[in-house]
């Protein structure tokens, strides 16, 4: 299999940036009913591809992307495949990389398989279990039965986690941080205010991004006065056993490790590790005196029947920057085949691993 990635430094482009695959499936019988052999004996192959991308962001954008530009790609790219295979009937069609073994047979007979996923729906990329369940492995087993309904499914089981709540306190360090805090806010990373008894909600939904990964949103409102926002963006760590990558606020900006453990009463503890900055070229560390370091501890309550949360982020040189903890209840809806709301995805998504 071969996989790509695209972009684009137009605005104008319909395909801003995305990614795809392809690859051959030979199949060998003799029995032409039983795996797609062509009369005369000859293999069937079959070639595949599938690609997601990222359309236009501007108002009208999104539906004109769905109802006119994504059918048109999916059409132009089957009718491309098609004309290939026409002119050359005698061969498997090359690809632009590499060629898996066992294609280069003559006479193959071929068949073209052309999927064009929606944004918002499951992507080329065949589904996989929840991030959070591949980074425990067996330890996912430890957490409570409410935890692993709370972190257990992906983007192929079409639903989402939706939890309401309040926040019993939420608390900010020294006053000097307030400055820096009103600069996070504007991309929802952090923010000043601070509180009782302040109403909240986190939205996760999972979902594949436009570079294939299984990603989870971690959109938790806390409604002051006026609303804010802490955004985050999940995906698995590749190769990094008990990891997960957590890539911050509404242009994944900065992306940190987390690392995930399991309480001996079954709550889900989550800390921070390495920070970089996501948007710069190389995603260079940043220095440990200027990060943000955050412990999280979410339990469920089985006397009170209810999610309980506890948060700190604080830095090595000024102690605590934010923290919040209270309670919450959890809903499971059903994600549609419209797919999981626009406002809840990042404006921009970075590659940074």
């Amino acid at each position: 299999m071969s996989a790509l990635r695209f972009a684009s430094d137009s605005g104008w482009s319909p395909l801003q940036e995305g990614a795809g695959y392809w690859r051959y499936l030979p199949s060998r019988s003799e029995d032409p009913a039983a795996d797609g052999t062509s009369a005369d004996g000859a293999p069937h192959v079959t070639f595949v591809t599938g690609y997601d991308y990222r359309s236009w962001r501007w108002r009208g954008g999104a539906q004109l992307d769905h109802w006119l530009v994504r059918p048109f790609v999916g059409w132009l790219t089957a009718w491309s495949f098609d004309r290939l295979r026409r002119s050359e009937p005698e061969a498997p069609l090359p690809t632009p990389t590499q060629r898996e073994p066992g294609h280069d047979h003559p006479g193959a007979v071929m068949t073209v398989t052309v999927a064009v996923t929606d944004p918002a729906g499951s992507p080329a990329a065949a589904p996989t279990r929840s991030i959070f369940h591949a980074a425990l492995g067996a330890d996912f087993e430890r957490l409570h039965p409410e935890l692993q309904r709370r972190f257990g499914f992906s983007s192929a089981d079409g639903i989402a986690c939706v939890g309401t709540g309040r926040m019993d306190r939420i608390e900010r360090g020294s006053r000097l941080l307030v400055p820096f805090l009103r600069v996070g806010a504007r991309r929802n990373v952090l923010f000043p205010e601070q509180g009782r008894d302040i109403p909240f909600t986190i939205a996760n939904y999972a979902y594949r991004d436009g570079f294939g990964r299984e990603t989870v949103t971690f959109v938790r409102t806390f409604q002051f006065a006026r609303p804010r926002r802490f955004d985050a963006t999940m995906v698995a760590a590749q190769g990094r056993p008990g990891t997960v990558l957590d890539y911050l606020g509404t242009h994944q900006q900065l992306a940190v490790d987390l690392r995930l453990g399991v309480t001996a009463r079954g709550g889900l503890v989550i800390s921070s590790g390495a920070q970089r900055v996501a948007s710069l070229v190389g995603a260079p560390v940043v220095p440990e005196l200027l990060t943000g370091r955050a412990e999280l501890h979410e339990w469920f309550d089985d006397e009170a029947g209810r999610f309980r949360i506890r948060v700190r982020v604080s830095n090595p040189v000024v102690g605590l920057v934010l923290g919040y903890q209270g309670w919450f209840t959890a809903e499971y809806p059903r994600v549609g085949a419209e797919g999981i709301p626009r406002h809840v995805r990042p404006l921009r998504e970075r590659f940074r691993m």
